[in-house]
């Protein structure tokens, strides 16, 4: 992941989205994240991720996991995304002006606790929330903090669920999502935002099939940006999952992907582009997470984990016409 040293306001206030009335940028009003002894305590009924006690990140492993090679991969990510997706529908509905991001991340962790599941995110890699929230400028990895939701605003909530396997509880496997909502009323720039980054995803699922190539998720995705005038982020990659957070196959977001390697069933992994109204150069924050557009414009991320079938693709974060959320805009 590349950090670049550059100012938020490297770009001149002649960027559209400054004369947006419902652009609020974020800046940077915090030193370093947390240290990972103010965690919040897991119940101790629950399963903990591996990597929870000292901070660390999913090896990424050569071997991509099918579920012709683990007979409980395919029940157990779909429990834990299922999980996942719900807890992202619920939180979804704090999305409101005034409510901190802070708030929404404590609802996500104690709704998971009491369905029986952990974050995954918490403290992997030392991150120390439960799910990422990410407002306008910011790309991805925001952190929850004090920031007050505003009118007109958006937001990506990013949601990861490690459960135990419904009949095996010694099996625990993790599932993924994440939508970017709307802030109250919003502006035609923003919807127009949302709408071609939800298409951007449905259209990299749609290339996925068995005996498909890899490359052709970054080629329809390319598609969408391209014809909706937006830049695609192509740091930040879609990934294997199952009874690790992060493991291969690696999913490439733009046509740069040039790999030959193909779709085999039983294969599940994440679909999550980014698009981004002006550019795409970024930088990191100094909390070594929060990513933020370097032109200040703002970004929008989907994502579904799904499994690649013996005729197709099965979205297995998807809950149909239940997660669809109205999104509202201002002229």
């Amino acid at each position: 992941m590349r950090t670049r040293i550059r100012s938020l306001f490297s770009k001149a206030s002649a960027q559209p989205w400054f004369s947006d009335p419902t652009y609020h940028q974020i800046v940077q009003t915090k030193p370093a994240a947390p240290l990972p002894n103010s965690l919040p305590p897991i119940p101790e009924h629950l399963p903990r991720p591996w990597y929870f006690k000292h901070g660390r990140s999913s090896p990424w492993e050569a071997k991509i996991p099918s579920t012709n090679q683990d007979p409980l991969l395919e029940s157990g990510v779909k429990h834990a995304s299922r999980l996942a997706a719900h807890c992202l529908k619920e939180a979804s509905k704090l999305v409101k002006p005034g409510v901190t991001t802070e708030e929404i991340d404590d609802f996500a962790r104690e709704w998971a606790f009491a369905n029986g599941a952990v974050p995954s995110s918490l403290n992997y890699s030392g991150f120390p929330k439960s799910i990422c929230t990410s407002v306008n400028n910011v790309v991805a990895h925001g952190i929850p903090d004090k920031t007050i939701l505003k009118e007109g605003s958006i937001i990506n909530l990013d949601i990861a669920l490690f459960a135990a396997h419904p009949s095996d509880p010694s099996a625990c496997f993790h599932g993924d999502t994440s939508a970017t909502f709307p802030v109250g009323q919003i502006s035609p720039l923003s919807s127009r935002l949302l709408e071609a980054t939800k298409l951007a995803l449905d259209e990299g699922i749609k290339a996925c099939g068995p005996g498909n190539r890899y490359e052709e998720i970054g080629l329809a995705v390319e598609r969408v940006a391209e014809e909706h005038g937006y830049e695609i982020n192509t740091a930040l990659c879609g990934h294997g999952i199952g009874r690790e957070y992060h493991q291969n196959p690696l999913i490439i977001h733009c046509a740069n992907d040039k790999s030959n390697e193909i779709m085999l069933p039983g294969t599940i992994f994440t679909v999550e582009p980014v698009l981004c109204e002006g550019g795409a150069e970024f930088s990191v924050w100094n909390d070594n997470w929060t990513i933020v557009t370097d032109d200040g414009g703002r970004s929008a991320q989907f994502e579904h984990t799904i499994m690649i079938t013996e005729d197709g693709v099965e979205i297995l974060t998807d809950l149909g016409k239940e997660e669809q959320r109205e999104v509202m805009y201002v002229q």
